[in-house]
């Protein structure tokens, strides 16, 4: 037979957020959580609510349960949150967890609560300025035995944007269409506001094929997340080690 020992705090008087919590980024509320104490196997269980108070979506998002000891780290737990319909949370939904950590109660005197997840891609009405092209740049090459377009792009939003597609029409010498060329893998993973890009659209279409190409007008991207400060962009400005530095500090 075991025992459990059931106590109930609310949010405010017993739940404290370490400096590494992802409030600023996940804009997520404890609701509710319940410190429940096995005393035969010596589990301390945490359970609750939590609401999303942002304007995006959440996949799969966590509860991050930190133990302490006189201010000293000695375990946490992710637990994953459950909303209405599975592992998301969207704007205003409530979600529920559950997180065991294999310590007694007795070994910590502390605990601290951050979250974790992925926000899905900014809402358009939130998104600002272009990705543009800049066609002055554009350049036709043979590449693998085939037609590319290379150029430059930059990144004129206030947005990180990710999933970037670019792609051209590619005619012959009697203006008719034979062809795309496309630039996907050629692109960085992330651009981030105010970069400036290369990128290469590649074809199957013969270099000698094609006498002339064109942009197709709809380029395709996700904006992932609108920074919050300003971001150096170029290694001219400042140091790559300065921009990676100030990069960790908006992603945590």
């Amino acid at each position: 037979m075991k025992l459990i020992i059931a106590l109930v705090f609310t949010a405010m008087a017993t739940v404290t957020t370490s400096i590494a919590s992802e409030h600023v980024r996940l804009d997520m509320e404890v609701l509710e959580i319940v410190e429940e104490q096995n005393s035969l196997l010596g589990w301390t269980i945490y359970k609750g609510s939590v609401v999303n108070n942002g304007n995006r979506t959440i996949q799969y998002p966590q509860i991050v349960i930190t133990l302490k000891l006189d201010g000293k780290v000695i375990e946490f737990e992710n637990a994953y949150i459950e909303g209405p319909l599975g592992n998301k949370l969207a704007p205003r939904e409530t979600g529920f967890f559950e997180a065991i950590l294999f310590t007694s109660r007795s070994d910590f005197d502390d605990y601290t609560v951050s979250f974790d997840g992925r926000l899905d891609a900014v809402s358009p009405e939130f998104v600002s300025g272009e990705l543009r092209i800049l066609e002055e740049t554009l350049n036709g090459v043979e590449f693998l035995d085939g037609f590319a377009v290379l150029g430059e792009i930059i990144n004129e939003t206030n947005a990180v944007l990710t999933d970037v597609v670019i792609r051209f029409r590619l005619y012959d010498v009697d203006g008719q269409l034979i062809g795309f060329a496309e630039a996907e893998y050629s692109l960085p993973n992330e651009i981030y506001p105010g970069e400036l890009v290369p990128f290469r659209a590649n074809s199957d279409v013969a270099f000698g094929s094609v006498s002339s190409f064109e942009l197709i007008e709809t380029i395709e991207y996700v904006a992932d997340r609108i920074p919050f400060a300003p971001i150096p962009t170029t290694v001219e400005q400042v140091s790559w080690g300065e921009i990676k530095r100030v990069r960790e500090i908006w992603e945590n």
